[in-house]
């Protein structure tokens, strides 16, 4: 206060440049706060909202690939049933007509043989069953559970397999890794028996330490990449189950030189 009144008593004019700057620091300062304030404000809104629709992208983009993942189990399931079941019940609907139509063919051979239709029935709707449910996953583990269906699939088709285990453990992954890696395997499986007019078959299982990784590879007929569709129901699917497992997928292919399918999942997902 004495250093303003000097001030203001020897040199008048420095004393009001003095007080203006004064005045001026005063009403910038309050004015300066409340801006950047409002700029923080609205930048950490900003940011809030882009986290909620990452979120809701993450979110969508999950339930895509659930949904995607379901539709193709089902399309399996419908596939599986009419391969395993569909014939046998058509033959024993027909045995049954021409029963019918000649009584007098019935012996007990005819029953005999016709009672093992019916169990031979009974075993694929359970094998159908327990292949697209996990229980025999859940049950044995991955590894078992694979070496079933590839049994399963030399028994129904030219189709011979080869699964090699590089470090990798039963029993260390959580049930949802196990579950995607089993059913990537099902789909690629199910594209060599069904469209690749393959004869071999190699399934490849690899922990690497922090994550597994999967190959299904075939030696069928191929196909160029940048012709398939990008939506097509299998391989999209496989994508489908890495993005949900925080995984990677590719597929690999080239005409006449077979299909490898890779994913690589981390291990606790």
């Amino acid at each position: 206060m004495e250093l303003c009144f000097l001030l203001a008593v020897a040199h008048p004019p420095a004393f009001t440049k003095f007080l203006i700057i004064l005045i001026l620091l005063l009403i910038a300062v309050p004015t300066l706060a409340a801006v950047f304030t409002a700029y923080s404000h609205r930048q950490r809104r900003q940011h809030q909202e882009e986290l909620d629709k990452e979120r809701d992208r993450a979110e969508i983009a999950r339930l895509t690939a659930e949904v995607s993942a379901a539709r193709a189990a089902a399309h399996r399931i419908g596939y599986a049933l009419h391969d395993r079941v569909g014939n046998r019940v058509s033959a024993l609907s027909t045995d049954l007509h021409l029963l019918q139509e000649h009584p007098e063919e019935f012996s007990p051979a005819l029953a005999e043989t016709l009672c093992e239709s019916i169990v031979e029935i009974k075993e694929a709707l359970r094998d159908a069953a327990s292949t697209f449910s996990g229980h025999t996953l859940h049950e044995s583990g991955l590894v078992p559970a694979m070496q079933t269906e590839l049994k399963r699939l030399e028994k129904s088709s030219k189709l011979r397999a080869s699964l090699c285990t590089e470090g990798y453990q039963d029993g260390l992954l959580n049930a949802k890794v196990t579950d995607h890696l089993y059913h990537v395997f099902l789909e690629g499986v199910w594209n060599a028996h069904k469209h690749a007019d393959a004869t071999q078959l190699t399934i490849t299982l690899r922990d690497t330490g922090d994550c597994i990784h999967l190959c299904v590879a075939d030696d069928g007929k191929g196909f160029e990449i940048k012709n398939k569709p990008r939506n097509g129901m299998g391989l999209y699917n496989i994508r489908s189950r890495a993005t949900l497992a925080q995984g990677t997928a590719s597929i690999k292919s080239t005409p006449g030189a077979g299909t490898s399918i890779h994913i690589t999942l981390p291990k606790y997902a």
